[in-house]
């Protein structure tokens, strides 16, 4: 008896050090059904494709090059009102794309410090644009007005577009963000958590939209 009860609490235990396990590799983590793609040399650079804008700011910040082909680029995604949005509706804007999902804890502090930093660039030529991959229109809405988000919220139509941006942009942590051109070519990338609203951050971002 006393070894049946010894070996009904080590499962007991195992099971719950299991799922905090997974629990803690997921928060963070996004789709992962391939590895990371390796360069293309016949791309032009982030630089090259950035001409007269200095990149090197946002490298020190915690940006990596990552650029995409045009057709890697594309996506078809939709706002809270279900209406089609493309990357054609950012042409002529920087766009810092954001990657998020409500099960990620990062992501959901990162709201209020993109919001405030988004303020602070929201008279440049720039747009945020929040894209959520997993949760549904309902929930992206309670989110949006529980912290008062003023900027783009889009979601993917269905899981095979969100596997498609996925594997082009590509992702494999929440939170993530890609940095677009605004001829809209993604040049750079980003993963983990960031204080968005922190001087550094928007005086970089201010001098890059200024150029």
């Amino acid at each position: 008896m006393f070894l049946k009860r010894n070996l009904f609490y080590f499962l007991i235990i195992l099971a719950v050090v299991l799922v905090l396990g997974y629990y803690f590799q997921m928060d963070g983590e996004i789709f992962q059904s391939s590895e990371e793609p390796a360069a293309d040399d016949s791309q032009p650079s982030a630089d090259q494709l950035a001409e007269n804008v200095d990149l090197e700011s946002l490298r020190e910040l915690g940006f990596q090059d990552n650029v995409l082909t045009p057709a890697e680029a594309e996506f078809e995604l939709r706002n809270l009102e279900n209406e089609a949005v493309t990357g054609d509706d950012f042409r002529g804007s920087w766009v810092l794309m954001k990657f998020w999902s409500t099960s990620c804890i990062l992501c959901m502090e990162e709201m209020p410090k993109l919001e405030e930093f988004y303020g602070q660039l929201e008279s440049y030529d720039f747009e945020l644009v929040a894209v959520n991959l997993e949760d549904r229109k309902e929930t992206i809405k309670e989110v949006r007005d529980d912290y008062g988000l003023s900027f783009t919220l889009l979601k993917a139509p269905s899981r095979q577009k969100a596997m498609q941006i996925a594997d082009n942009y590509p992702l494999r942590v929440y939170p993530s963000a890609a940095l677009i051109t605004p001829e809209g070519r993604p040049i750079m990338k980003k993963y983990g958590f960031s204080y968005w609203n922190d001087d550094e951050f928007i005086s970089h971002f201010k001098q890059l939209f200024s150029d």
